[in-house]
């Protein structure tokens, strides 16, 4: 999953990311973000349990979104954060890996959305 890296990494999302099939098939456009932390991916629709890994560095992304319900975990540097985004890990567990992934592990991010990445 990783691209290119790029100056506008600490800055955002940016540039175009592969053309994906997602968990559902259908095929998504994405942009690369930079990770700064590794950390797991969720998708709440199956319960608690992570279904992957993303590795911290360059990785795709297909969009973000707000879940008050559910907040980013702590970084070390209490940056609370309920925006996540949505690809698919390096180490996939279950759903072949997709889910969400923190939005405060992203350069440029910080307590809101990533930016240059589109909503879900």
């Amino acid at each position: 999953m990783v691209g290119t890296q790029s100056a506008s990494a600490a800055s955002g999302c940016y540039g175009s990311g592969p053309r994906v099939r997602d968990g559902n098939g259908n095929l998504q456009y994405t942009r690369y973000c930079y990770a700064y932390l590794k950390s797991n991916m969720y998708d709440w629709r199956y319960g608690a349990s992570p279904t992957a890994i993303m590795e911290a560095g360059e990785s795709w992304f297909v969009c973000q979104s707000y879940f008050p319900g559910h907040e980013n975990p702590w970084t070390g540097n209490d940056r609370r954060n309920y925006w996540w985004l949505w690809s698919q890990g390096d180490t996939k567990w279950s759903h072949n890996g997709w889910g969400w992934f923190p939005a405060n592990r992203i350069s440029g991010a910080g307590t809101g959305a990533a930016p240059g990445l589109r909503v879900c």
